[in-house]
């Protein structure tokens, strides 16, 4: 009798992992967007009178994907959106922005994210590198969590390109 005890109680540990694993649904998904995709719908720059060249800075974008469009848990996203704001000295400086991603189903993804900017002397823009979490989802990403890190290359006239990398999971 011992034996089948600690094969139902084997059988039993088994089925909780599994319908653990089968409960959540994990991915990754990577895309890189180019300036020519991305449109600033905001922009004010303010002149900060504290030292030479401080800008504190305001500002919405709205990137399409006109054409391999990153997919989450089998939705393509639409559109994404950012919002920022950002305190910079001669480029140097950091960010706190804000993302909606618009799948084509209509639910949506929010996230925040913190990012490091410096000159980038070679081009003349300025690079960002940012790191965040997932804050909520709406519709079939109710209950998403994950972060999220990209970097972007982007200038005060509108030109602005990147790439993103979004880790996440939905609990069913």
């Amino acid at each position: 009798m011992k034996p089948s005890r600690t094969l139902m109680i084997a059988a039993a540990t088994l089925a909780l992992l599994l319908g653990n694993a089968f409960a959540e649904q994990k991915g990754r998904v990577s895309y890189d967007v180019s300036a020519k995709d991305t449109t600033y719908t905001h922009e004010l720059n303010l002149n900060a009178d504290d030292a030479p060249n401080h800008i504190v800075r305001a500002y919405e974008f709205r990137r399409l994907f006109p054409s391999n469009a990153p997919v989450l848990n089998g939705i393509e996203v639409a559109e994404e959106w950012e919002r920022g704001l950002a305190d910079r000295t001669s480029g140097n400086g950091t960010s706190k922005l804000y993302k909606t991603l618009i799948m084509k189903n209509g639910d949506k993804i929010f996230a925040e994210a913190t990012a490091v900017v410096v000159p980038n002397s070679s081009t003349g823009r300025t690079d960002g590198t940012y790191v965040g979490k997932i804050t909520r989802g709406t519709g079939k990403f109710t209950g998403v969590t994950g972060f999220l890190r990209g970097a972007s290359s982007f200038d005060l006239k509108g030109y602005n390109a990147g790439n993103t990398e979004w880790d996440y999971s939905i609990s069913e």
